[in-house]
């Protein structure tokens, strides 16, 4: 229904969370962030190598312009984005070293 979707967008846009997706080397990945991106639904960061995640959107006609591309193979933060990875998904079955690769997959 379109009322629930005009209320969930709205605290989104209100609330401006930020979700971190690991997974930059796919193309539906690249899609939803820029989507996201252009609804200013909340500020997307997308892990993986910055050129792969450009060609991508760029083959998909997908503005990954307001999208921050961080390259986890060159980033100081790699640990500390699996680390909380992997503290929000544990309950899903996730382990530190399934988190550790998703945030390094390029």
């Amino acid at each position: 229904p379109k009322i629930f979707q005009y209320q969930i967008f709205s605290k989104a846009r209100r609330l401006q969370k930020t979700i971190v997706l690991p997974e930059g080397n796919d193309k539906r990945v690249v899609r939803a962030a820029a989507e996201l991106a252009s609804r200013d639904l909340c500020k997307v960061i997308v892990m993986g190598n910055e050129a792969a995640v450009k060609a991508l959107a760029q083959q998909s006609c997908a503005d990954v312009s307001k999208v921050k591309i961080i390259d986890s193979a060159n980033s100081p933060d790699t640990q500390r984005y699996a680390d909380l990875l992997y503290e929000t998904r544990k309950a899903k079955g996730m382990t530190e070293e399934k988190a550790l690769d998703l945030v390094k997959n390029d």
